[in-house]
């Protein structure tokens, strides 16, 4: 917007200060972000005469009779804004003639030149209410009013277009127009003034104590990164049905509420169902036309204000108890209503109204008059009203005419189809709560019945019987058919299908022999991956056993955990394994078994029980990120499932290489093996070395002819870095989440899919074929044939398109359940809601269906945590940290502080060198605030539990803390120091730090705007609202103010005084401020007494010893030669850093000659110039390091007890001398203050006591050499 030109003072009528809500909109105009929102315009088809000469003049005394229509607003240097009444309007009424057009043309333009005018910012200085006449033909025009909202509000409109029609007919008839005496709108904001803020703080504080959940819309529509992005204004309306709007009225009377009451509780039910908080706040709107003002309801002005409903969703209550419930919050807070929402967040503990609430309802109460719209010459046809508000949705409930449901929203953050449906699911529950009144909220559907069909009919497509078959009889037809195709390539050795045949046979009669008494007959299987772990597993199933496969590398704990709690009679063991201690079972060496004679073998089966497709094949152990590992019974038909699932996608064949790289215990394993040998496909094993060096793995494949890799995010991304291998046609990634990065090289090459599947669903459930332009959130894919996958509620309901809930998997895969747990299998494994009969395993993951009907994957249930009262999705910021360019991995979890308060905390591994406060800088382009991490951890890489879990208590034992990486307060400038300063005036507090965020501290809209105005008036740099809004500290905009005058300053300290690393505390906050309880020694008479006489035989004061001992006891903690401190000089306003080498002094009369010079040059008048002074000490400080502190020595006489607090955050270790008397007789006393948190308990005990034993020893003894 352009400068406002300088008023003349005759051509003002009056000046008075704008109410909160006209505060609040400005902010919004002034941000940059929001000057496009609260532009209203009403577009109104007339029938009649026009002239324009009558209508600017009607226009014009509709402006002299209402003062909000001459209005215009000021704020440039100014410490609050003000509204000027103008002694004339300056409304302009534009021309546009578009006559001599044909019907349809003229109707085009009309309408292109109104949404013209609509998306013109408004000017509030010069011009906020404009008007377009648009000619259609010569009884036909349309008049479109457009305003900013600050001026009036809706049910103005009706007052404007009343009057307007009165003055327009005055005019055709050359009279003068009569209107009413109207109220002032001044009498309103005194009115607002005198309000009784008290009660309302005291209301409001109550009404929102504990209040920590917003209530969040679930969507993530792709929005621009870029926090200044203006908001891109969206709308959708759709109608109720005539019944629903009949029955409404009905239960309402019935319950004795209003329809307004029933109205906001749907919505509260809408968005408990989104996201799941019992506790849900939104804004509502309130006329504000208090009856305490003479004809409030003939004035024409911005009355109406904006507060929150807070409302209890007890999903175990009738919708009817939820009703009542938000009826009487409703009336509770009537008497509250005036004030400003911005107190209302503040008195909330909330940023703004934004941390309240991203959700208005707007019921719109006001509709045209339609006697208004008449008058004497002309005559509405119909009217338009378009508005706009800055948060992310409103919706605006029409109850005059056709009942409709209206959105505003933000089409940045919200797509058409997502309001759509957000439409459909809000009138499906209305439907419900009117028809249904009876019914508990549990029992409401969120999920329409056109989206139903689409999930389960469509999504999800029907399953057919599971096989039969037994997984090594498949393996024997093709054993059969093709005997001499190699089978599996190990160690450098092929092996066919019939040697593998024969050899499993071999094995599998020995196993025969072996009585188990369990009926699950299960052998474990401890040996390197292999041909010999093939052919074991192999036989196994044939023998109609069931195998637990073991890696060796597994630590000795864990095997004897599996071994015990599956309770196998048998072991097989690999070469070169010993047998666990702890099993005490029957141990079977393979090589034994496989090279036993003619005699030991005679070829006859043991007889062998007979085997079905319900068998149990294998028993996979997983587990959760903690907790002990659990067996996962998986069955042949189960097995058998997945196998036709992944040849239905991708059709292996005998020309097919399959690598094989997993882990044995691991279900890759299983995807790796068993679609291989049940086709006639060749599997190459891969050992261990191969796979951890990526160019060696690269030549296996090469080597091998392989054609179809499964593999794992990280490793892709290294293959895809080399440009991958020309022979692979696909790959397969899963188990982690796939960037674009990782495949970007390969896509063009091959077929590369994101797969999704726990192991209780045998492997995966999903598939996605990756697509080269999808860049960001990829999909794991949508169901695969054979399996079921819905997104459900807490209550296993259908969650809608676009909604997260819990991934929940049916069908022919979903595996028996967990081995001797049937507590913890019949929480997980519940029958289908869906497909009668049939079995569904709650994931604990998290997903929400796209509109193509695949799934986007949110994380786990166990990632949603509240900290700080806010509920953080902790795979948000794992995502937002791995978008960084230095990050290769990440993990985020919530851990405790040293207070024992949540706090969230970040791992990343990095390829270069990243600090913490890069990553910040990152995230906060990204996340709000809450969301950043307090602290973060450098890791090689993401430590895993077996199963290929993140291992959560490996990550917490991590102490390697990324650097900061940003200067706090010890960097401060003088203009940082103005800043905080104007700070501290303008949030009311006395000690603020340079990097605090302005929201983080009390800030909010209103305040900031009061900054810019003080900053402004105190720099005359330029600084706009927008500015400060990119620039949250008082650091940054110190430093844009200093850039604009272009001076910097500077003076060098040298640095800090190392310490030993165990004298810190290891997980100590470097941004906390704040002084710990103060140690006291008395030093004995004695010992002044001594240091008196050493001081007079030296020609020194006593402090000056004082001072070299304080400077000697660091340079021997430190174990160094060397010292450095700051002591007081000129009574305690400056500063002098103090440094000296011991070799260079020799003995401790050259030590204590050197302080004194140091201290006495820096006491006198000629270096006064040189000295620090101390207030500004914490300008010149550099960046202190992990181990270093700075001491420092004061008398007790230079500085007040409340100076030395303010300086701990500066000097880390600071001793005062109680000084008193200087006599023989007398001792002193000795007082250290130190940083609260900085140092180890103890620490400081033991450095003052050191330093008293120092000088009991110098009391005693000659000056040493």
């Amino acid at each position: 917007m352009s400068d406002a030109a300088k008023l003349d003072r005759a051509s003002i009528e009056d000046i008075t200060a704008l109410t909160p809500t006209q505060a609040g909109l400005l902010y919004h105009y002034r941000s940059g972000r929001d000057e496009d929102s609260y532009v209203q315009q009403l577009g109104i088809r007339f029938t009649g005469e026009l002239r324009m000469d009558a209508m600017r003049a009607a226009w014009r005394h509709v402006a002299m009779a209402n003062e909000m229509l001459r209005t215009v607003f000021r704020w440039e240097k100014l410490e609050h804004p003000v509204q000027i009444v103008l002694r004339e309007p300056n409304i302009k009424v534009e021309e546009r003639d578009c006559s001599a057009l044909t019907s349809e043309e003229s109707e085009r333009l009309v309408a292109q030149a109104i949404d013209d005018e609509r998306r013109k910012p408004a000017d509030l200085a010069m011009e906020p209410l404009r008007v377009l006449i648009c000619v259609l033909d010569d009884r036909n025009f349309e008049m479109a009013v457009s305003w900013h909202h600050i001026l009036f509000d809706g049910w103005s409109n009706g007052i404007l277009l009343k009057e307007f029609m009165q003055a327009y007919d005055a005019c055709l008839a050359g009279t003068e127009p009569q209107f009413a005496q109207k109220t002032r709108f001044r009498e309103f904001v005194a009115w607002q003034q005198r309000a009784n803020n008290e009660a309302n703080r005291a209301y409001w504080t109550g009404e929102l104590a504990g209040f920590g959940d917003r209530a969040m819309l679930p969507f993530r529509s792709e929005a621009s990164a870029d926090a200044s992005r203006r908001k891109v204004p969206g709308a959708f309306a759709a109608p109720f049905s005539p019944e629903t709007t009949l029955l409404l009225a009905d239960y309402a009377k019935q319950l004795g509420v209003t329809a307004a009451t029933v109205l906001y509780a749907v919505w509260a039910l809408l968005l408990h169902k989104y996201g799941g908080a019992r506790d849900v706040v939104f804004g509502t709107t309130v006329s504000g036309r208090t009856p305490d003002l003479d004809n409030v309801e003939e004035m024409i002005g911005l009355f109406i204000n904006t507060v929150p409903v807070r409302v209890t969703v007890d999903e175990d209550a009738a919708t009817e108890q939820l009703i009542r419930s938000v009826d009487a919050a409703l009336r509770r807070r009537e008497p509250h209503e005036s004030a400003s929402i911005t107190d209302i967040a503040s008195w909330g503990n909330a940023g703004g109204a934004n941390e309240l609430f991203e959700t208005v309802v707007v019921l719109d109460n006001y509709p045209l008059d339609a006697l208004a719209m008449q008058g004497g010459n002309l005559a509405a046809t119909g009217y338009q009203m378009s508005e706009s508000t800055h948060y992310k949705l409103t919706l605006g409930i029409r109850t005059s005419g056709e009942w409709m449901v209206e959105f505003d929203y933000d089409a940045a953050s919200l797509s058409a189809g997502e309001i759509k449906r957000m439409a459909g699911h809000y009138l499906h529950l209305l439907d419900q709560v009117v028809r249904q009144p009876l019914q508990h909220v549990s029992e409401l559907d969120l999920v329409t019945p056109e989206e139903r069909e689409s999930i389960l009919n469509v999504f999800n497509a029907p399953i057919g019987k599971p096989s039969e078959a037994l997984v090594h009889r498949v393996f024997e037809d093709q054993a059969r058919a093709n005997p001499s195709h190699v089978a599996v390539i190990s160690g450098g050795q092929s092996f066919t299908y019939g040697e593998l045949d024969s050899r499993a046979d071999k094995l599998a009669r020995r196993l025969r022999r072996e009585p188990l008494k369990s009926g699950d007959r299960l052998v474990a299987l401890l040996a390197e991956r292999s041909d010999q772990w093939i052919v074991a597993m192999l036989a196994i199933l044939k023998s109609g056993c069931g195998y637990i496969p073991i890696d060796t590398a597994y630590a000795p704990a864990r095997i004897a955990y599996m071994l015990q709690d599956s309770a196998a009679e048998l072991l097989l063991i690999g070469d070169g394994i010993e047998v666990p201690p702890s099993f005490l079972g029957r141990a079977i060496p393979i090589s034994d078994a496989e090279s036993a004679t003619s005699g030991e073998d005679d070829g006859v089966d043991a007889p062998l029980h007979e085997i079905e497709a319900s068998q149990i094949a294998y028993v996979t152990y997983t587990s959760g990120s903690t907790g002990a590992p659990k067996g996962v019974m998986t069955e042949h038909r189960q097995l058998l499932a997945y196998v036709h699932a992944f040849q239905q996608e991708f059709q292996l064949s005998t020309n097919d290489v399959v690598l094989q790289q997993a882990s044995c215990s691991f279900d890759h394993f299983v995807e790796e093996v068993y679609p291989a040998l049940l086709s006639g496909s060749t599997i190459v094993i891969a050992k261990r070395e191969d796979v951890l060096d990526p160019d060696r793995l690269i030549v296996l494949i090469q080597e091998s002819g392989v054609t179809v890799v499964t593999i794992q995010p990280l490793l892709l991304s290294e293959l895809n870095k080399r440009g991958g291998v020309p022979g692979v046609h696909t790959y397969l990634s899963g188990g982690d989440v796939l960037k674009a990065a990782h495949y970007d090289r390969l896509a063009s090459q091959a077929r590369v899919y994101n797969t999704y599947g726990p192991t209780e669903g045998t492997v995966c459930a999903t598939y996605w074929r990756c697509d080269p332009e999808i860049e960001k959130n990829i999909p794991i894919g949508s169901p695969i044939d054979g399996y079921n996958v819905y997104i459900a509620d807490q209550r296993g309901k259908l969650q809608p398109i676009g909604v997260p809930g819990e991934i929940c998997i049916s069908g022919n895969g979903v595996a028996r359940g967990y081995l001797h747990n049937p507590a913890l299998t019949g929480s997980k494994f519940v029958p289908d809601p869906y497909r009668s009969g049939e079995t569904m395993y709650r994931t604990g993951d998290v997903g929400a269906w796209q509109e193509d009907g695949t799934i986007r994957f949110e994380g786990r249930n166990d990632e949603q945590v509240k900290i700080r009262g806010y509920r953080i999705d902790l795979r948000e910021i794992e995502l937002a940290l791995q978008e960084h360019a230095s990050v290769t991995e990440a993990f985020v979890m919530a851990t405790d502080d040293a207070a024992g308060e949540k706090q969230i905390s970040a791992y990343v591994a990095t390829d270069k060198e990243t600090t913490a406060h890069e990553l910040r800088e990152h995230l906060g382009e990204r996340l709000p605030a809450h969301m950043f991490p307090s602290v973060y951890y450098r890791i090689e890489s993401i430590p895993r539990t077996g199963n290929d879990k993140a291992d959560k208590q490996a990550l917490l034992r991590c102490t390697d803390r990324l650097a900061s990486g940003r200067i706090g307060i010890e960097a401060q400038s003088e203009t940082e120091k103005a800043v905080i300063a104007v700070w501290c005036d303008v949030l009311k507090l006395s000690e603020i730090g340079p990097n605090d965020h302005f929201f983080d501290i009390g800030g909010n809209s209103l305040l900031l705007m009061t900054l810019q105005s003080k900053l402004e008036r105190a720099f005359s740099a330029g600084i706009t609202v927008t500015d400060l809004f990119s620039l949250p500290t008082a650091a940054k905009q110190a430093a844009w103010l200093d850039a604009q005058r272009n001076r910097r300053e500077a003076y060098a300290i040298t640095g800090y005084q190392p310490l030993p690393e165990d004298c810190f505390e290891w997980h100590s906050a470097e941004g906390t401020v704040g002084t710990a309880d103060p140690v006291r020694l008395q030093v004995e008479p004695a010992i002044g007494a001594a240091l008196n006489r050493l001081a007079a035989e030296h020609s020194l004061e006593r402090y000056d010893i004082l001072a070299a001992m304080w400077g000697y006891l660091f340079a021997e903690a430190s174990g160094q030669r060397s010292a450095v401190f700051h002591v007081a000089v000129h009574s305690g306003h400056g500063a002098a850093e103090i440094r000296f080498d011991l070799d260079a002094l020799q003995d401790f009369t050259g030590l204590f000659a050197h302080v004194s010079t140091c201290r006495r040059k820096a006491e006198s008048q000629d270096a006064a110039a040189s000295v620090i002074p101390l207030e500004q000490v914490d300008r010149f400080l550099p960046e202190r390091g992990r181990f270093e502190a700075l001491p420092f020595l004061c008398q007790s006489g230079d500085l007040t007890d409340s100076e030395r607090s303010g300086l701990i955050g500066l000097y880390d270790l600071m001793l005062c001398v109680e000084d008193g008397n200087l006599g023989e007789e007398e001792g002193f006393g000795l007082t250290l203050l130190h940083r609260k948190g900085r140092f180890q308990a103890g620490t400081p005990e033991w450095l003052i006591q050191s330093y008293l034993d120092l000088l009991k020893q110098l009391s005693g003894i000659e000056v040493p050499s």
